[in-house]
């Protein structure tokens, strides 16, 4: 709820993303002030947006005289971030967010936290000043672009036992219901795929039910939470086969809007996973390994009958499941509608990366799906 807040937010006071980026969890937000030095984590993929490791560490800290650094501050305030939403300026600050089956929820966090940051990447000159690198920070904003859709590795889920997958995707579920837990997630997997026992410390901050989802998925990842911080890990390549893959999945999921994430876990329980795949599967044929983009509206033809088309996937789909699948489709701009049993799509410019996100996730959900 609250990376869905500061979403809002910063889409109605940045609306090009060029400038601010929102603060993921509360839980890190005395990281994210003015001078934190945070740390840059490797994407996974090319489609994924770059992500960032919170520090306690300022740059007050490492330089000569640090104490003595002094800059300017400026404040500006706004009423409200959308027709539907207001906050207050001082004090607690609350936000109403939607979830699904229309159901509005007040957010509250305490006036002073964090819920947008921007980065700069500093250099020490030659004469012991700090100057700032302009061409890191347009660099940092370009998206990469390509057709060919990442290799998730599977190999390790593929053959674990059906309990253990059950295991994997009930919690999973867990975190596809609640996007708080992923900035926490992230940084302890960072942690843990540079083979170091991840700082827990964290998990003292978070009500009871967040942190035993946590601390559940790291008991499936072989984890030992009495080993202190920083310590060298040993891992065997089974386990480190599956961190990564569940590291791709959470990363997968920061690329995604939090509504998403609950339509995904809807598509779990209803048992539609493996229609989805296969669909988006003629999606990418038709859209995303064209060498040039298509904007049309087009009426599915007529097929042989063992041929699966986007057309006959689409039916196998209770209207419910269609409904679902249709909002998750929408996210990448490709409008698919089924009137009187015919199935027609309309298909925008849409960004390609959200597509890749959707099907990374689809397709490590499938896998535990057995």
């Amino acid at each position: 709820m609250f990376h869905k807040a500061t979403r809002k937010i910063v889409k109605e006071i940045d609306p090009y993303g060029f400038t601010l980026i929102p603060a993921a969890s509360p839980y890190y937000s005395d990281c994210y002030k003015p001078l934190n030095i945070i740390k840059k984590k490797k994407r996974a993929f090319f489609f994924m947006k770059d992500r960032y490791i919170p520090t306690s560490i300022t740059v007050a800290d490492i330089l000569e005289d640090g104490k003595d650094l002094d800059f300017g501050l400026g404040s500006s305030s706004f009423s409200g971030y959308s027709a539907s939403s207001q906050i207050s300026v001082s004090g607690e600050v609350g936000a109403k967010a939607g979830v699904a089956a229309n159901v509005q929820q007040e957010l509250s966090f305490p006036g002073g936290t964090t819920i947008a940051f921007k980065v700069s990447k500093l250099r020490i000159t030659r004469d012991n000043t700090l100057d700032v690198d302009w061409e890191h920070v347009v660099m940092s904003r370009q998206q990469v672009s390509s057709h060919e859709r990442p290799k998730i590795p599977l190999t390790e889920i593929n053959t674990m036992s059906k309990e253990t997958s059950l295991l994997f995707l009930n919690t999973f579920l867990e975190i596809l219901g609640n996007c708080d837990y992923l900035p926490v997630l992230d940084t302890m997997l960072d942690q843990i795929c540079g083979s170091l026992q991840p700082d827990l410390q964290v998990l003292d901050r978070m009500e009871d039910e967040n942190r035993a989802c946590v601390e559940k998925l790291l008991d499936l990842l072989g984890i030992r939470k009495a080993d202190p911080p920083g310590q060298p890990l040993t891992l065997t390549p089974r386990q480190n086969g599956i961190i990564k893959t569940v590291n791709i999945f959470i990363e997968s999921l920061n690329e995604l809007n939090p509504d998403v994430l609950i339509l995904l876990a809807n598509s779990v329980e209803m048992k539609i996973i493996s229609i989805q795949m296969k669909l988006f599967e003629k999606i990418e044929e038709n859209f995303f390994l064209s060498t040039e983009p298509r904007m049309e509206m087009k009426a599915i033809g007529e097929v042989q009958e063992t041929e699966e088309t986007m057309e006959t996937l689409a039916l196998q789909l209770s209207d419910k499941g269609f409904e679902i699948t249709q909002r998750i489709l929408e996210e990448f701009e490709l409008h698919l509608m089924n009137k009187n049993g015919s199935i027609s799509y309309e298909k925008d410019y849409g960004d390609r990366n959200v597509f890749f996100s959707i099907f990374a996730a689809l397709s490590i959900l499938s896998a535990l799906d057995k």
